[in-house]
């Protein structure tokens, strides 16, 4: 519950109602009475509110100022902070049980939740996450939790379809001066980028001609104001990089930061996603640190325009007025792009969680690039069983989906299929099916002819003998059949997008699809795309990638 049970009190909440019940009393006494007895007992009532708040206040306000983070009093508005600490002074009764406050204010949810190693956890902003109206998208995420682990604070900025965005850089007159600062500091800190001040430093970005004025000013120009004037500029120019690695591309970008402000449990995950929204990039987040065993301390999410390329580009500055900005930058400014989505994560491995190894930090990164990519059914498989991971859950439903499209099963459908894929009995045989077919596409040590054939005719007998039910057998054997049948793969080509398969015509009827697809490819040859979610309609058109992108 939220409390502040250990620090001293000088008033309990039991002096208050005991003071409080004299009044009453004073009050149904004297009823018949005139009216000034009462006023007096409402004042003193009032009085004693007054003076109880004020101690409650005079214990949270040191502590509050003293366990908050520094981004926290940087990212959030003084009006703001003024309003938790209210509702923290108003809740934090040493008897009042408390476990979450929500507090709303237009479009933006703040949740108060006592312990910052519980309120903070990933599971809990997932829960606080899904609270949100089902309709609304996220403009912007800040998660913070007190020094001492007493508090989690998250806040929630979101926005409905058809409003206006945030104010850009360079067009709100009474934030000019702010602008300004942080545009000479920007201009310090890349001096010292191109004097090679920082070469060496991991935490720093390296010199590059990318990190240009021009660049810079495109950049800022499609920022909200506050985006730029609260941040520091290190952490910006190194999203700036991540920024211009995926804009006006598919990709995602991803970068680590181990030993963040100086502690060895502590990692800054950096993340620029195209074509994803930040509240599908959150969800999706959240699951893979939860397959991690890691914790949020803190997070960022942001949303940042695109520029059109052109080279009649004119970007805004802070130091021109409104009007003219607004006509510079109509071009720069254009929305032509759906935009860029940008996380920040401060981690931490959870209590009973060992620090991850290096390359368990490679697969997170490699998972981090591929999962706006893959199905929600994809994302369940990989959270139910920790064996399985992203790439073998991906795997997985794939070959099922593909079976489903060959078996034209009466009592088989999607859903169907994914609770069954989620049965303990069937995921032991379903995670060995997949295990054999990344061995058999390796691209260093591909598993040979008769060691594979050996291998499937294994799996095979188990599954007879496992499964009593005839469609659960009808299934796995297809899935065997469709690895069987996969000639090459995109499996483990690097940053690759959706999960394709090249098949053998034999093994499904030409133009045989549901749902998923599959692509004549020639007179011998089938492709098989595996589903990508929902927010993605374009990439329902698919384009065959070229060989040479295969394994």
């Amino acid at each position: 519950m939220l409390s502040l049970q250990s620090m001293r009190q000088p008033a309990t909440s039991k002096a208050l109602l005991r003071s409080m019940q004299v009044s009453c009393r004073l009050q149904s006494t004297q009823r018949a009475s005139t009216a000034g007895p009462a006023s007096d007992g409402a004042t003193a009532m009032l009085d004693e509110l007054v003076r109880h708040q004020k101690a409650r206040a005079e214990l949270a306000v040191p502590w509050f100022v003293e366990n908050m983070p520094d981004s926290y009093f940087r990212l959030v508005r003084p009006a703001t902070r003024a309003q938790h600490l209210r509702a923290i002074t108003a809740f934090g009764e040493e008897n009042l049980s408390v476990p979450e406050v929500k507090m709303t204010d237009g479009s933006n949810f703040t949740f108060l939740s006592p312990g910052g190693a519980v309120g903070g956890s990933t599971s809990a902003v997932a829960r606080q996450l899904a609270s949100l109206p089902a309709d609304a998208g996220l403009r912007r995420v800040l998660l913070f939790s007190s020094t001492d682990g007493r508090l989690s604070l998250n806040m929630f900025e979101t926005s409905q379809r058809g409003a206006a965005g945030e104010v850009l850089y360079g067009h709100d007159a009474s934030a000019a001066p702010a602008e300004i600062e942080m545009r000479s500091q920007l201009e310090a800190y890349a001096k010292q980028l191109a004097n090679g001040s920082f070469i060496g430093m991991p935490n720093h970005p390296p010199p590059s001609s990318r990190l240009s004025t021009r660049e810079l000013e495109r950049f800022l120009s499609n920022c909200a104001s506050r985006f730029v004037v609260d941040h520091v500029p290190r952490l910006l120019y190194k999203q700036l990089l991540l920024y211009l690695q995926v804009a006006h591309s598919e990709r995602t970008a991803v970068e680590l930061e181990h030993n963040y402000e100086g502690s060895e449990s502590r990692t800054l995950i950096t993340a620029a996603m195209t074509g994803i929204e930040p509240r599908q990039a959150l969800k999706r987040t959240l699951t893979l640190l939860s397959m991690s065993g890691l914790e949020l301390e803190r997070a960022q999410l942001d949303k940042v325009g695109v520029t059109p390329r052109t080279d009649a580009t004119t970007t805004a500055t802070p130091t021109a007025t409104p009007t003219a900005t607004a006509a510079a930058t109509a071009a720069a400014t254009a929305p032509t792009h759906p935009g860029v989505t940008l996380l920040r994560a401060v981690v931490h491995p959870s209590k009973a969680r060992a620090p991850l190894s290096d390359a368990e930090w490679r697969a997170l990164s490699d998972d981090m690039h591929r999962i706006k990519w893959v199905d929600e059914s994809v994302l369940a498989l990989a959270a139910s069983n920790p064996k399985f991971g992203l790439l073998r859950a991906e795997v997985c439903t794939a070959l099922a989906e593909l079976s489903l499209s060959l078996l034209d099963h009466p009592l088989l459908g999607y859903e169907h299929l994914h609770q069954k894929l989620l049965q303990p009995h069937v995921q032991t045989h379903a995670l060995a099916l997949s295990e054999l077919f990344l061995r058999r596409h390796d691209p260093h040590t591909p598993l040979a002819d008769a060691q594979f054939g050996e291998a499937c005719m294994a799996w095979e007998a188990k599954i007879e003998a496992a499964f009593g039910n005839e469609e659960t057998r009808a299934l796995m054997r297809t899935m065997g059949s469709a690895l069987k049948h996969t000639l090459r793969t995109n499996v483990h080509v690097p940053e690759r997008f959706a999960l394709s398969l090249r098949l053998q015509v034999r093994a499904a009827a030409e133009g045989t699809h549901i749902g998923s697809l599959l692509v004549p490819l020639s007179p011998h040859a089938l492709c098989f795309r595996a589903r990508t979610p929902a927010f993605f309609p374009a990439l329902r058109s698919f384009s065959w990638p070229p060989s040479g992108s295969f394994a």
